[in-house]
This record gives structure tokens, sequence and C-alpha cells, in this order.
């Protein structure tokens, strides 16, 4: 049972870090299509 847990961590910090990044980009994208809409209008 001991052994899941070694394993499965390193998977959940890895898919933590990489949905982070996911949304943080989603963010930045958010805002710059905000801002480009806002000069266009």
């Amino acid at each position: 049972m001991l052994e899941l847990l070694f394993l499965l961590l390193p998977v959940a910090a890895a898919y933590g870090w990489y949905m982070g990044r996911r949304s943080a980009q989603q963010n930045k994208q958010d805002e710059a299509n905000r801002l480009s809409r806002d000069y266009v209008a």
C-alpha cells in the first residue's frame, strides 16, 4: 500500500503542475483577447 503512495505522489504533483500552468496560460490568453477587443471597439 505504501508503494502505491510513492507511485501516485509524483503523478499527482505533475498533474497539479500541468493544470496550474494551463490555467495561467488560459488567464493570460483571456486578458490578451479582452485587451485587443477594447482597442478594436
